[in-house]
């Protein structure tokens, strides 16, 4: 009975059970990418633990046909690379490859809550393999810049997001885009006072936004000062 509520949680949350062996749940779940920009954290670790490999996402025919990217930045706010997954042919292997050093991609580790920036003409999808985290679910951020999400397996709010005191002190920030490329908003963890309630608040307008909707699999871009880390709630099983 619990591996069968299991599976019905896990087709509900949109993901289909893999025939692997692991001590927690595996699967693959699907990242709608919608024609424009996005930002994409991976859902899942690698089977077994440990960070995801490039080569455990596999793109839609769309995202190959139209030569979709990922644009994954330094700490420095710089792209470090921009990855297409090329069909492969007597020239180059099928797989994620460099668009401009055509160097192999596949083996390129993803940290937990670590994510990426996507580009693509069309509506395409993405669909990542793998083991859903149950514990020690920090995200690190650091001094600097870093895409980071939503990389449980279910839709969750701004409120779920507890950052670090650090993250607090610094008054660092979490950027949203819209699929244009333009920023939507900009929020920063207010601690509370006698003029604005404790929570997510937008940098601009002052609107408390612990209800914005972070979908899962979604990222957003992190920029502090410091080191510091955000803690992702539990999955929903």
């Amino acid at each position: 009975m619990k591996q069968a509520l299991v599976a019905l949680a896990l087709f509900a949350a949109g993901i289909a059970v893999a025939d692997v062996t692991s001590s927690n749940i595996v699967g693959y779940q699907k990242i709608d990418i919608p024609a424009g920009f996005a930002g994409v954290s991976p859902t899942f670790v690698s089977i077994g633990g440990g960070d995801l490999k490039l080569s455990d996402i596999v793109p839609s025919q769309e995202f190959i046909d139209e030569m979709s990217e990922l644009q994954f930045f330094t700490k420095d706010g710089q792209v470090a690379f921009t990855a297409i997954y090329y069909p492969g042919d007597d020239d180059l292997p099928e797989g994620w490859t460099d668009i401009d050093s055509l160097e192999a991609l596949g083996s390129t580790p993803i940290p937990f809550g670590g994510g990426f920036f996507v580009s693509s003409p069309v509506d395409a999808s993405l669909t990542i393999k793998g083991e859903v985290k149950v514990a020690g679910l920090g995200v690190e951020v650091p001094a600097g810049f870093k895409w980071v999400g939503n990389a449980t397996n279910s839709d969750i709010t701004l409120a779920d997001i507890v950052p670090s005191q650090e993250f607090i002190d610094n008054m660092s920030e979490l950027q949203f885009f819209t699929k244009d490329g333009q920023v939507k908003f900009t929020v920063i963890y207010y601690p509370g006072d006698d003029d604005l309630p404790e929570g997510w608040t937008d940098v601009d307008s002052l609107e408390n936004k612990n209800g914005e909707v972070v979908e899962a699999g979604s990222a957003v871009l992190a920029s502090s000062e410091s080191e510091a880390s955000l803690t992702l709630p539990a999955p929903q099983l």
